[in-house]
């Protein structure tokens, strides 16, 4: 089974902003960087909330609030799930669906270590089973991986 960490090591940086910027400089950070979700971080670098496009256009577009003028903090996700290290991109998955979320902060003794998306899973089970395959190809032909053989 396949855990957090493989997925987490080939993150470069990770995104989070603070509680108490406003919702239109979020907004900024995330299209900047191209990503669909932020943690909220309190004072003490503390995840205590995600923030989301859903968040945005439900809690913010869709009732008529001021980017400008609301803060993060009050229109965030609370009760966010997490992900540790150890924890299997299965369990990850299951988190998601119960939840209804697509993404989860990676945490390990309460620091953010990075996020992992619906997206990054399915996308590393698509890797893995396309080296499975290729493997499979070469033991069948009795190619060594890697040598382009193709049915």
């Amino acid at each position: 089974m396949h855990r957090v960490r493989e997925i987490i090591k080939k993150q470069k940086e990770v995104f989070s902003v603070r509680h108490d910027w406003t919702v239109l400089d979020v907004a900024r950070y995330m299209s900047e960087r191209n990503i669909g979700a932020v943690a909220v971080l309190d004072d003490k670098a503390q995840v205590v909330g995600m923030f989301s496009e859903r968040d945005l256009m439900t809690r913010v577009v869709a009732v008529g609030q001021d980017p400008r003028r609301v803060c993060v903090a009050e229109v965030m996700s609370r009760n966010v799930q997490t992900a540790g290290l150890d924890d299997t991109l299965e369990d990850c998955m299951e988190k998601m669906r119960t939840h209804r979320c697509r993404h989860l902060p990676v945490v390990e003794n309460g620091r953010l270590l990075g996020m992992i998306s619906m997206r990054d899973i399915i996308e590393f089970q698509l890797m893995d089973r396309e080296q499975q395959i290729e493997f499979m190809r070469a033991y069948i032909a009795q190619v060594p991986p890697g040598f382009g053989f193709s049915p």
